[in-house]
């Protein structure tokens, strides 16, 4: 008997975020969006990005816009969040083919309002007053709203995520750990050390402050 075949993890993975498109293309933006291309790259920071008309068919015929999502983030952060990326830069490109144009990365009160309709609420600081409109603008997923209700009937999954750690995440874990050293040895050169044991408590002070931007804490003369 023939083997059968397997499907690959580069088939899994593009089919889920293929299939997460098309559905909330449907629920979220009444299937009127058109196609494009997602791809998974990162891309500063940032945990995706919309490009608008930057692919084009090898025979010419097709011009296609690009989501891209990256997938370190993914493992430290929800599927709710995850996918809550992808529904804001469809909402990207959702402004871009039928709202009024605007500069490249700017968030301006008509996209604010595209985010509300879509259960997006948006904010600068990811949380509650923060500024709805601005360069750099994230969101919150609102309490059984439209996104939050589409998520939690969805039948689809994104199977996998990249092993290296939301950078962000992995840094407040690192801040948190050091905070908790460098607070003990602080503590530390206020008892009675022996003068070269103090020296060094100090040098491994001031590296960890060099390394996590910690605001110097001086021992009281």
């Amino acid at each position: 008997m023939p083997r059968k075949a397997q499907t690959t993890p580069t088939k899994q993975t593009y089919e889920g975020l293929d299939q997460a498109y098309a559905y909330f293309n449907k629920r979220l933006f009444d299937g009127k969006l058109p196609d494009c291309l997602i791809t998974v790259r990162k891309h500063g920071k940032a945990r995706g990005f919309f490009h608008g008309e930057v692919f084009e068919s090898t025979d010419g015929d097709e011009i296609r816009d690009e989501i891209a999502l990256n997938m370190q983030y993914f493992k430290d952060r929800t599927p709710a969040q995850t996918l809550s990326t992808l529904v804001h830069e469809m909402v990207d490109l959702e402004q871009h083919h039928r709202g009024t144009p605007i500069r490249s990365g700017y968030h301006n009160k008509e996209w604010a309002a595209l985010m509300d309709r879509v259960g997006l609420t948006p904010t600068d600081t990811g949380e509650p007053g923060g500024k709805r409109t601005g360069q750099r603008v994230t969101h919150m997923i609102v309490d059984r709203g439209p996104f939050d209700l589409a998520f939690k009937a969805r039948t689809f999954v994104i199977p996998y995520h990249d092993r290296q750690r939301d950078p962000e995440a992995a840094q407040k874990k690192l801040k948190a750990m050091g905070r908790g050293i460098y607070g003990e040895l602080v503590r530390l050169q206020k008892t009675d050390l022996a003068p070269e044991v103090r020296i060094r408590v100090r040098a491994v002070l001031a590296e960890i402050d060099s390394s996590l931007a910690f605001p110097q804490q001086r021992e009281k003369p």
